[in-house]
């Protein structure tokens, strides 16, 4: 009889995220990983079937308990022009703080390419984040704030790609005025 799990899954998904955050899939052993989560390699297969499955496992987990939160400050009750500006506002600060970036934008740098599961997964947040984006647009559209004169769609997904912009530009600079600048001109498509 095999003997029950004695670990919280959550928990060691949340271990071998930080480690894959911090080195990429690739440069990521399974010694690695046991290290992180204190399980054998036994454990670690039978439990998530392979390093690559433990992988989108923490992508998962980032996105359900990090990344969403970047969107969800355009659905804040305030204004849709004001949700825009703090969610850059948030998006710099984050990306000055954490060194290691954006799990998921690391994860479509290195893997997108060459991995369906996170192409699909990197599709899926661009569709939820251009989403966010448009709502917030309309919002802000109603009460005056943004020309409408211009199509919510290509506005939106134009504001996820400046988002993909700051954060691939905030890896090669700590300059907070340079990221901010690029923020400012990106919005300046609104009014």
């Amino acid at each position: 009889m095999p003997r029950p799990k004695s670990f919280n899954r959550e928990k060691v998904v949340q271990q071998a995220m930080n480690v894959f955050w911090e080195h990429g899939y690739e440069a990521t052993s399974i010694s690695d990983l046991t290290e992180a989560t204190s399980l054998k390699p036994g454990s670690l297969y039978n439990t998530f079937g392979s390093k690559h499955e433990l992988y989108l496992e923490s992508l998962d987990f980032y996105e359900k308990h990090v990344g969403s939160s970047l969107f969800a400050v355009l659905d804040e009750p305030v204004s849709g022009l004001e949700a825009i500006r703090q969610l850059f506002s948030q998006l710099i600060e984050s990306s000055r703080v954490d060194p290691r970036g954006c799990f998921m934008h690391n994860a479509i740098m290195e893997r997108s390419t060459c991995d369906e599961d996170v192409e699909q997964r990197a599709c899926m947040g661009k569709v939820q984040g251009t989403a966010a984006f448009r709502r917030a647009l309309a919002r802000a559209a109603e009460a005056g704030e943004i020309t409408v004169d211009k199509n919510s769609d290509d506005v939106a997904r134009y504001l996820v790609g400046t988002v993909y912009a700051v954060r691939t530009l905030a890896r090669t600079t700590d300059d907070r005025e340079e990221l901010e600048q690029v923020v400012r001109i990106a919005l300046s498509v609104l009014v």
